[in-house]
Parts: structure tokens; C-alpha cells; sequence
């Protein structure tokens, strides 16, 4: 339901109030669970990853920060409790690292390939699994 509304108006009072539940999941898991490490340092390093690339176009901050996609990765699978880590310098690194390998990935000839045959569907999810499958065993 996250990126059902990919073209966010932050006028539109359905719209905005959908943006606000989108961060409400990280008042949970950021706040009450002490997750927010990794969700600041995956929306940080993406963001401005995608400023560099998009050679610092400062619309693309918008769309980055605004995109319910990236908010709802960032706020509620990138923190989940049974996988992320639990020390704030893991989380920071957890979340530097799946947002790097996001982003490299998306320049990959087998990620692309993968996509193009609809066998990748999402970039974001493997990454994901990897970043959990490496930081899993030190939580």
C-alpha cells in the first residue's frame, strides 16, 4: 500500500495524512525499539547517494524524501526487530550498507537482466536479504 500513491501531493489533505502513517512505524521501531540508526543512516546515505548520481538536482531530494516506496522501506523493513542489528554503530553501518548495495545494484548487468524478464520485480528486497544475511549473526 506504501506506493500506491507514487505521485505525492503534499496539498492534498488523503495524501499528506497517508504520508504521516507512513512514519508512524518508525516512531515504534525507531523510538521505542531504539532502531532508528539504521533507518537514519539507510534514508541519509540513499538520499544522497541520488543526489550525487542525479548530479545534486535538488528535485530529486523531493522525490527521494517524499517517496512512500523508499519511507516505508526505510521506516519499516530496513529497522524490523528480529533481523537488524541492536547496537547503534551496527545499525549505522547496517543501514550505510543496504542503501550502497541498492544503489550498486541498480547498475548491475544481472539485476537489470533480472528485471527486464520480470525474475527481480524490486530492487530493494535482496539487498535487503543480503544486508540481513551479513549482519544477522553480529545483531
Amino acid at each position: 500500500w506504501g506506493v500506491s500513491f507514487q505521485t505525492l501531493d503534499l496539498l492534498s489533505p488523503l495524501k499528506l495524512g497517508f504520508f504521516i502513517i507512513l512514519l508512524f512505524p518508525l516512531l515504534i521501531s525507531g523510538y521505542r525499539m531504539r532502531r532508528y540508526g539504521s533507518a537514519i543512516s539507510f534514508l541519509g546515505i540513499y538520499t544522497l547517494l541520488s543526489l550525487y548520481l542525479n548530479h545534486f538536482d535538488v528535485s530529486v531530494l523531493t522525490q527521494t524524501l517524499f517517496n512512500p516506496t523508499i519511507l516505508f522501506f526505510g521506516t519499516v523493513m530496513i529497522p524490523e526487530p528480529m533481523t537488524s542489528p541492536v547496537k547503534m554503530k551496527r545499525q549505522l553501518i547496517y543501514g550505510a550498507f543496504v542503501a550502497i548495495a541498492i544503489i550498486a545494484g541498480s547498475f548491475s548487468i544481472i539485476t537489470s537482466t533480472l528485471g527486464r524478464i520480470n525474475l527481480l520485480p524490486d530492487n530493494l528486497l535482496p539487498f535487503l536479504l543480503i544486508g540481513n544475511l551479513l549482519f544477522f549473526r553480529y545483531k
